[in-house]
């Protein structure tokens, strides 16, 4: 009897199998090996940029440490500042009042006499008797010469009574430490 395969005959695909096969362990070797280095790579860049931070960070501590100390000098520096400003306006102040005193002394001409002196701020009054309208007159001359009295203005005539505004001490010495460098930088 005859016999008829219909199926046909069976191809033998064992090396088509077995290429494939080794293909696909070859493109997995690849891809393993190319990750791994990969891998290695970023791993050994990443150790080298934490070092780098690491040192980056010590650098900033010791550098926030000087400026700290900067601004540690500067507060200190702007203490004294202030501390020598307070001690120069005392000093003015305390010299002040004496000197005043004896500008007035020597302000008042022979024939007036002073009756009182007020001081309201920066304003002093003055009030007294003379014996002419010259006397009062050559009397604010007399403390429009000084350095303490300005705005000398005559509120009554005979019985007299004046008001002078003084001058801010520290302003003046100011003012007479620019005039004295002019004067000897016009000199050179």
């Amino acid at each position: 009897m005859i016999h008829i395969n219909l199926l046909g005959e069976k191809k033998d695909n064992t090396a088509f199998y077995a290429l494939q096969t080794l293909g696909f362990a070859v493109v997995m070797t690849l891809c393993v090996g190319v990750c791994g280095v990969v891998h290695t790579t970023e791993s050994t860049e990443l150790e080298h940029l934490e070092s780098q931070k690491s040192i980056l960070e010590i650098r900033l501590a010791k550098l926030r440490k000087k400026t700290k100390k900067v601004d540690d000098l500067e507060k200190l520096r702007k203490l004294q500042k202030e501390k020598l400003n307070t001690i120069s306006m005392l000093k003015a102040k305390k010299q002040g009042p004496v000197r005043v005193l004896a500008d007035l002394t020597e302000a008042v001409p022979e024939r007036a006499w002073l009756k009182q002196v007020t001081q309201k701020g920066s304003v002093i009054e003055f009030s007294g008797v003379a014996l002419d309208n010259q006397t009062v007159s050559r009397f604010m001359a007399n403390l429009k010469k000084s350095d303490f009295f300005h705005q000398v203005d005559l509120l009554k005539l005979q019985q007299f009574s004046l008001s002078a505004k003084l001058t801010n001490l520290l302003e003046l010495k100011k003012s007479k430490e620019k005039a004295k460098k002019a004067k000897e930088e016009s000199a050179v």
